[in-house]
């Protein structure tokens, strides 16, 4: 049964091809004298004497550090931001006189005038139809009111009594006619 488990050591022997899964960096073997010589030889350097430092040395580290970080006070010229913005406030009054200038000549220099005559008669009547909300019967019988309108400006006459009966005769009118008899 041992020969059948997968945790079984000819099992793993076969998986593994006789490796045992552990590695070792290349040249390992061939750097290794270099690297035990190299502690024997930190071995003879002397542990003490090497470094010495001065008497009192210590006691006198932070003044002597700080007398050469704390220089002497130089007079220091500071700018004030409100100088700086009322160097500019020049410059930015030429550029606004520019840009209203250049406007002016470029843009805007459109001398034809358009009046309501210049407008097409569909354009007026498109308008009024799509803006219907916004005109109410005040508005209209107050526009009028200087206007005197005479029934012969409204009403054609041209039209003759045989063309007013051919009207009235199409079929479409017919409802029209049964209503009036």
């Amino acid at each position: 049964m041992e020969t059948n488990s997968t945790n079984s050591e000819n099992y793993l022997k076969s998986v593994l091809k006789n490796k045992t899964g552990f590695t070792t960096p290349e040249n390992y073997f061939s750097d290794a004298e270099n690297r035990f010589s190299s502690f024997l030889s930190e071995e003879k350097l002397p542990d003490n004497g090497a470094f010495i430092t001065p008497d009192s040395y210590f006691d006198n580290l932070e003044d002597l550090i700080l007398s050469k970080t704390t220089s002497t006070e130089k007079e220091v010229k500071v700018i004030s931001l409100k100088q700086k913005v009322l160097k500019f406030i020049p410059i930015a009054a030429a550029a606004c006189i520019a840009l209203f200038i250049g406007l002016n000549s470029f843009i805007f220099s459109n001398s034809e005038n358009i009046s309501f005559d210049d407008l097409a008669d569909i354009e007026i009547e498109n308008w009024i139809e799509n803006n219907t909300s916004l005109i109410s019967n005040d508005d209209l019988a107050f526009a009028y009111t200087n206007i005197d309108f005479d029934e012969s400006d409204m009403v054609p006459n041209s039209i003759t009594k045989d063309e007013i009966e051919n009207y009235l005769s199409n079929e479409d009118n017919i409802s029209l006619i049964l209503e009036n008899d």
